[in-house]
């Protein structure tokens, strides 16, 4: 990436563009980003246009009905004969996954359209204050988010294959490309979700450093101030007294002015760092209430998507080795059949523990500014700098970092812990009353 002199925010929207271009992309594809940069009034912004707009709603009518189609067209004839067990799973994971893919649409057509402009212009501000006429972190980022969208094409491209080829005229090639569009357009919601947060925890790691770096080269300089030596005045032995001369005292007068000049200036460089590093702070928590409210709705049905799959998946694997006839295919597609329904399952587990684990590091960091603020307010500084911390301090007691599911539950990895629980009590369950009906039977 060249080297640009950039000032104003709106060319650091305009890097920021261009960093995550490969995502963009595969997402205006999908209809997921109405918005792009846009020219006002001289200034670079990202805005939704109108037939991005339109675009977007083309898209979820177009699921919509497919959905509908595939509904109906499973329950007329794919269904016919089969178990009330493998009902049940089969329409609950196609409708939580459909569900989730058409509410990524639709918000990105009514809160995420402005929401994501002011999300974006927030980010710009922080880059502004925290990187100026330092474009690495871009480049960066710009090569991390194409090996990320390489990646996700060719194991949902794997999957998908596999999908195809194992149901190729068994349930029906519309059945088959459905699903494995809505499961590229959630994966590529996860995507853009977890980038957001992980963007928010590199500019809080950030922050932390800037802190102690600004507080450690003040209290270096007011270190030399407080060792100036004036022997000279005095003699070398403190306890002895020199003759003393007319210029000898003006320049211990003049020595005394200059460093006290020198200390306010240093107290008000300190004052002035602080308070900046406040503002960004603040930044950053409206970026992070904006990421929630984006994404709150399908983080919530996301969490419920990957829940129904992953019981769905192994509950049809310990069937399908059980028991052939459940899924309606021969015997030798049932490893095929068993192992595609394994892989889907393993392919939403990895997604829940990359979404966890992003928002509990990025939590843990916004926290350590509050750890790092304490530990300076314990050092001996002056008045006006301490309570500029303690400022600091108690804005961030009351500004305080989460991600949560539409405000349900947080996200971090206790939710982790508790879907796993469920997951293998629901899976006991599910295999335990199958296992009761086919001895009924």
């Amino acid at each position: 990436m060249k080297q640009l002199h950039v000032q104003s925010t709106s060319d650091y929207q305009a890097l920021f563009f261009k960093t995550i271009t490969s995502i963009y992309i595969l997402s205006k594809i999908l209809g997921l980003c109405p918005w792009s940069l846009q020219s006002n009034n001289g200034n670079v912004e990202f805005s939704a246009s109108v037939l991005g707009i339109t675009y977007t709603v083309i898209m979820f009518l177009v699921f919509l009905l497919w959905q509908i189609y595939i509904i109906s067209w499973r329950i007329a004839y794919d269904y016919i004969g089969a178990s009330f067990t493998y009902i049940v799973p089969q329409l609950v994971t196609i409708c939580s996954s459909s569900l989730t893919a058409l509410s990524a649409l639709l918000v990105a057509v009514t809160i995420g359209r402005n929401d994501m402009k002011n999300l974006m212009y927030k980010i710009s501000q922080v880059d502004k204050s925290m990187f100026p006429n330092n474009y690495v972190h871009y480049k960066k980022g710009r090569n991390v988010l194409t090996v990320e969208v390489i990646v996700l094409l060719l194991v949902t491209g794997a999957l998908y294959g596999y999908d195809l080829v194992i149901w190729f005229g068994v349930k029906g090639d519309n059945y088959v490309i459905y699903r494995g569009l809505v499961y590229l357009i959630n994966a590529l919601t996860i995507m853009q979700y977890v980038n957001f947060v992980n963007l928010l925890q590199h500019r809080f790691a950030v922050l932390n450093k800037q802190i102690n770096a600004a507080m450690e080269f003040q209290m270096n300089i007011r270190s030399k101030i407080n060792h100036v030596d004036y022997t000279h005045s005095f003699g070398s032995d403190r306890n002895s007294v020199a003759p003393l001369e007319i210029s000898n005292i003006f320049k211990d007068e003049i020595s005394l002015s200059e460093e006290k000049s020198t200390t306010t200036n240093t107290r008000d460089e300190e004052i002035a760092s602080i308070h900046k590093y406040r503002e960004i702070y603040a930044i950053l928590y409206d970026a992070s209430c904006l990421i929630n409210s984006i994404y709150g709705v399908q983080n919530l049905l996301q969490f419920i998507t990957i829940f129904i799959v992953i019981v769905k998946g192994l509950y049809f694997l310990l069937t399908t080795l059980e028991d052939p006839s459940v899924t309606k295919v021969n015997s030798d597609m049932q490893f095929h059949a068993a192992m595609l329904v394994f892989l889907w399952a393993v392919y939403h587990a990895l997604q829940l523990f990359w979404i966890s684990i992003s928002c509990h590091r990025t939590c843990t960091e916004a926290n350590m500014t509050g750890a790092v603020v304490q530990k300076l307010i314990l050092r001996k500084l002056d008045y006006e700098t301490t309570i500029e911390l303690n400022s600091f301090a108690n804005q961030l007691l009351h500004t305080r970092i989460l991600f949560t599911a539409l405000g349900f539950f947080s996200v971090n990895l206790n939710v982790l812990c508790s879907i796993s629980g469920a997951v293998m009590t629901y899976t006991i369950i599910l295999n335990q009353a199958s296992t009761n009906t086919n001895h009924t039977k």
